[in-house]
């Protein structure tokens, strides 16, 4: 915690900062069990990583962090034994990766949204700003601007995002992250980072849109999040964790018939490889050979087949 706030009175501090405040309390007390409720819901980065890293430091000293949290990556990390609650009953406990696809696997079932690519938003808190409701609904629409959820690698896709309120507090932005079933950070965008212009004037209703060209994601489940945020360390206005999810399915994205599984990371790549003799790849003079297609049509020999 900043130096500049120790003498502002507590009951004007953000949430943010009354988490720092709490925690920093809580790390140095001497106890054998330290018990950690969404600490890492607020804050910045480097707040959440010292976080971590002292949980760390305490239980590997031998005494025992009793850690809650939705952030299945920092559980996978931290902690060495799970137990799954819901609704103040235990559901199950066991190891941690075991424990987070059961959550993540309950999660989906209990949402009919999933099936239709519509998530209405409304029943929900939120625990930043004034508290107040921005991100209502998400709907996850195909190019032909049609609901759904499923999508195949490649496809275009568009998550339209209906706000309330958010032009009340200048600057703010709206960004969407992808993580993965682990509740890793795969990737994330915001409206700054695509150089989007809001339409003037603005409205206390509005709809923001992000168009995707080609799916990037090989094939699986993807929990989505919507941020709202001014910037810096406390500036986040509105923030779901798992606003949508996208269901991803394999498809011929190269032409060839190959097929992208789970195992292959959770990404792919457009490109097109080019083999050719050794001298023409370097750019030296000499008998240059052709080069392979891409894929050839079944009974069909490349032309590097042919040995020409």
């Amino acid at each position: 915690m900043q130096v500049d706030h120790i003498d502002t009175p507590v009951k004007r501090y953000s949430s943010g900062m009354r988490m720092r405040l709490g925690f920093a309390v809580a790390a140095f007390l001497d106890t054998e069990i330290r018990f950690v409720d969404e600490v890492l819901a607020v804050g910045d980065a480097e707040f959440r990583r010292k976080c971590l890293g002292k949980m760390g430091s305490i239980a590997n000293e031998g005494r025992t962090v009793l850690f809650v949290s939705h952030n299945m990556s920092a559980i996978s990390n931290l902690c060495t034994r799970a137990i799954l609650i819901d609704d103040g009953r235990c559901i199950q406990s066991g190891e941690p990766r075991d424990l987070i696809q059961v959550y993540l696997d309950r999660s989906a079932a209990d949402s009919d949204e999933v099936e239709t690519g519509v998530f209405d938003l409304t029943q929900r808190s939120n625990a930043y700003g004034n508290r107040e409701l921005i991100v209502r609904k998400v709907e996850l629409l195909d190019a032909e601007m049609r609901p759904s959820s499923c999508f195949e690698i490649g496809e275009k896709l568009f998550v339209r995002v209906h706000v309330d309120g958010m032009a009340d507090t200048r600057g703010n932005t709206i960004g969407l992250i992808i993580k993965d079933n682990q509740d890793r950070w795969i990737c994330d965008i915001n409206n700054l980072m695509s150089c989007a212009g809001i339409k003037q004037p603005r409205s206390q209703r509005e709809v923001a849109t992000l168009e995707i060209d080609r799916l990037p994601l090989v094939p699986g489940s993807y929990p989505l999040a919507v941020s709202i945020s001014t910037g810096g360390p406390n500036g986040r206005r509105d923030f779901v964790e798992c606003a949508a999810r996208i269901e991803v399915i394999d498809s011929d994205i190269y032409g060839s018939g190959a097929s992208l599984g789970r195992s292959k990371g959770v990404t792919y790549l457009e490109g097109r490889w080019r083999i050719e003799g050794g001298d023409a790849a370097t750019g030296c003079p000499g008998r240059r050979t052709a080069f392979a297609s891409t894929c050839a049509a079944p009974g069909r020999r490349s032309v590097a087949d042919t040995g020409r």
